[in-house]
């Protein structure tokens, strides 16, 4: 399920949105914002729903072993859905995690979301502050509402 945002949202106050990118896992799309307020964000920044306004977030790069990884078969909840850790030494925040291009819920020290991350084999959900270079991504596919297949593509989005 993708994240479920209030209805309707809030435009983005005085924003111009552009977006780039290739297309089949060649590369992930970008969303260049200009003319934002409040001030602060930059062109690539990402914005976040707060749930009362949008915030500017800057956009970490994705780290080549992140990006287009191919998923593990599930066949249950709190699988492994790669065989590939997080990269980054830490995390500067939040992870958003895409499978075939689309942003799913990860728990934050909690395994009731879409997935989530872990450090002891999917026992123990990490927080978003906490993880690290250690961490594997673990999936729910009875809250996701499928199972990953091996024709599945992960991305994981560093968000600072």
């Amino acid at each position: 399920m993708p994240v479920v945002f209030p209805q309707p949202l809030p435009p983005l106050p005085d924003a111009t949105l552009t977006s780039r990118g290739a297309v089949n896992n060649a590369a992930p799309p970008q969303i260049a914002l200009s003319n934002l307020s409040p001030a602060g964000a930059a062109v690539n920044d990402a914005v976040v729903w707060s749930g009362t306004t949008w915030i500017p977030q800057a956009v970490s790069s994705i780290a080549a072993d992140n990006r287009n990884m191919a998923a593990l078969l599930t066949t249950g909840d709190g699988q492994l859905a790669c065989n590939t850790h997080i990269t980054a030494s830490t995390v500067p925040g939040w992870v958003v995690v895409t499978v075939n291009g689309v942003i799913v819920e990860v728990g934050d020290g909690v395994k009731t979301m879409e997935c989530y991350f872990s450090k002891d084999a999917g026992a123990t959900a990490t927080t978003y502050g906490a993880i690290t270079s250690s961490d594997y991504l673990y999936w729910n596919g009875s809250i996701a509402g499928f199972q990953l297949d091996t024709t599945d593509v992960i991305d994981c989005i560093y968000l600072g």
